[in-house]
């Protein structure tokens, strides 16, 4: 009797530490689940990481939408831009481009207005004209003969009369004659001064219909310059 006590005993005390190495065992492997690379923990941190990553990706993405449409807009003007004048200097910055823009927004609806484009937007007038009870004369205002390609010059402040006046007319019809070739129906300007009745209706017939569009009419006293 003696003997069985003390077998069962051991026994009990080899289960018991075999108990403990599996208990051991079992922590062990939860530790390194919960804690080494590839654990519950490194996962759970990796998730978080790239979460985050997520969201940073998907704000700079929104950030770049309106780029986008800032990009697509001027390359609509670009194509304008080269349609328009392609030797021209190209805008070298978003508010260039949008300064451009409303400046041509303008000038097309000024053109609407006109019926035809202006040929130097910075210098649209060339001339004055002057008829004073049945006597014409031209006064051109800057120098065009390079723009008009003439061979004879005319610069500014020179009274043109009678055969010379006739030239100067020529010169600008046939510049419109080569702007027509290139689809560009441009029209210059000029300033009217009258003194009768009939003087207004001479120089309205004579001087626009074919050559300018009046940038100002003034009746003055005659022999008034």
């Amino acid at each position: 009797m003696r003997r069985s006590t003390s077998n069962d005993l051991v026994l009990s005390m080899t289960l018991a530490e075999v108990f403990l190495l599996l208990l051991f065992v079992a922590w062990y492997g939860v530790s390194s689940v919960s804690a080494g690379p590839g654990s519950l923990a490194q996962l759970q941190h990796d998730n978080e990481r790239l979460t985050s990553e997520l969201s940073k990706a998907n704000k700079e993405l929104a950030d770049l939408r309106p780029l986008k449409t800032q990009v697509q807009l001027l390359e609509e003007i670009l194509k304008i831009v080269r349609a328009e004048d392609p030797k021209g200097p190209v805008p070298g910055s978003i508010d260039d481009w949008l300064r451009w823009l409303k400046t041509h927004d303008e000038r097309v609806a000024q053109n609407a207005k006109r019926g035809s484009p202006m040929c130097n937007a910075a210098a649209n007038v060339i001339a004055v004209a002057r008829v004073f009870d049945g006597t014409v004369t031209v006064t051109v205002l800057r120098d065009v003969s390079v723009e008009l390609k003439s061979a004879v010059t005319y610069q500014a402040g020179q009274e043109l009369t009678g055969r010379a006046m006739d030239q100067f007319l020529a010169s600008v019809a046939g510049f419109y004659n080569a702007r027509h070739l290139q689809r560009d129906d441009c029209r210059y300007d000029y300033r009217l001064e009258w003194s009768t009745d009939n003087d207004y209706r001479f120089g309205r017939e004579h001087f626009e219909q074919p050559y300018f569009y009046p940038a100002g009419i003034t009746r003055v006293s005659a022999g008034v310059k």
